[in-house]
C-alpha cells in the first residue's frame, strides 16, 4: 500500500503534466527578464488522510486577505475540480523572474480565539498545504509540533527584534502569557523561502522552504514574511517534472516471498492428489 506521500506525488505529477492546466498569462512558460511570477495557492488538509483537502482559505490566515490586493481565481478542468483543486492567486508574493529577494514582509494579523483552536487543531492534526508555481506543485506544512515549553522570554525578545511593525504600546504583556509557561504549544511556520531555478527563459524547479515557527495562542502577533533566490541550470523543461516521480512508487517489485508461497502451496496439492490416487490405485489392484 503506497503512503500518503507517495499518492500525494503520484497526484501532483498527474496535474502537473495535465495540458488543460493554463493560467491567466503564463500560457507559453515562458518569461522575460523581472517579468511577473504568480505564486497561486491551492489546498490543504491532513498528511494521513490525502482525500480529506480544503481551500488554502480556511487557514484564515493574512495572504488572501484586505481590500489593498486582487485575489484571481484560476480556471479549472473537470478533472482538477474532482480532485478538489482550487486555485487563488497569491499578489502578496511579489516575485519575479530572475530577480533575488531579501527578506520581505508579507502581512501582519493577530490570532483571534476562533483562528487559534482552528490552527491548533491543523497543525496537531499534520495538515499541510499545496502551492502552484508555473504550474510546479509545492508542498509544506503549516506548523510543527513542539514537546518543549514554551520559553517566554526568548519569544519576549525575539517578538521586540523581529516584530515591531505591529506597534505593540511601551510596558505592554509579552506576546507569550505568562499562564502559558511551561505549556507545549504548536506553532506555525512564518517564513517561506523560495529557491527557484531557471533555463533561459523558463522555470525549470521550484522549491519551498518554511521557517521561522512562532507559538499559537490567542492574541498572537504573526509576522509573515518571505524570501526569494533564482539560480540558473542546464536541465531541460521537458524533464522538469521527472523529480516528483518516486521511484519506489513506480516500480515494479517482484514479491519473491509470494512467488515462493504459490510454488509450495502447488507442490503440496500435487503430492495430496498424488497419495489419493495411490490409494485409489491400490485398493482397486487388492480388489482384482
Amino acid at each position: 500500500m503506497p503512503s500518503g506521500h507517495a499518492w500525494v506525488a503520484a497526484v501532483a505529477v498527474l496535474v502537473a503534466t495535465d495540458s488543460s492546466m493554463v493560467w491567466a498569462g503564463k500560457d507559453t512558460h515562458t518569461y522575460k527578464m523581472g517579468e511577473d511570477v504568480v505564486v497561486w495557492t491551492d489546498k490543504v488538509g491532513p498528511y494521513n488522510n490525502p482525500q480529506e483537502t480544503y481551500e488554502y482559505s480556511t487557514l484564515g490566515l493574512c495572504e488572501l486577505e484586505g481590500d489593498d490586493i486582487a485575489v484571481e481565481q484560476g480556471e479549472l478542468s473537470i478533472g482538477e475540480t474532482l480532485e478538489g483543486h482550487a486555485f487563488f492567486s497569491s499578489p502578496r508574493l511579489d516575485i519575479h523572474f530572475g530577480q533575488n529577494k531579501p527578506q520581505t514582509p508579507l502581512c501582519n494579523m493577530r490570532l483571534k480565539d476562533e483562528q487559534t483552536k482552528a490552527l491548533a487543531t491543523m497543525i496537531n492534526d499534520n495538515y499541510w498545504y499545496q502551492l502552484y508555481i508555473d504550474d510546479l506543485p509545492i508542498w509544506a506544512f503549516v506548523g510543527e509540533h513542539s514537546k518543549f515549553a514554551v520559553d517566554v522570554s526568548r519569544f519576549s525578545m525575539m517578538y521586540r527584534d523581529n516584530n515591531k511593525s505591529l506597534q505593540m504600546p511601551s510596558g505592554s504583556a509579552p506576546p507569550v502569557p505568562k499562564q502559558l509557561k511551561g505549556k507545549p504549544l504548536p506553532r506555525i511556520y512564518t517564513h517561506r523561502h523560495f529557491t527557484l531555478f531557471y533555463n533561459n527563459d523558463q522555470i525549470i524547479e521550484v522549491d519551498m522552504e518554511p521557517s521561522s515557527p512562532w507559538p499559537i495562542y490567542a492574541g498572537a502577533p504573526l509576522n509573515f514574511s518571505y524570501t526569494v533566490l533564482w539560480f540558473p541550470t542546464n536541465k531541460e523543461f521537458k524533464d522538469r517534472t521527472n523529480r516528483y516521480l518516486d521511484p519506489k512508487f513506480f516500480e515494479h517489485k517482484v514479491h519473491w516471498f509470494s512467488i515462493v508461497n504459490s510454488f509450495m502451496l502447488c507442490l503440496f496439492l500435487c503430492a495430496v492428489v498424488a497419495i489419493i490416487l495411490m490409494k485409489t490405485l491400490k485398493s482397486e489392484s487388492q480388489g482384482l
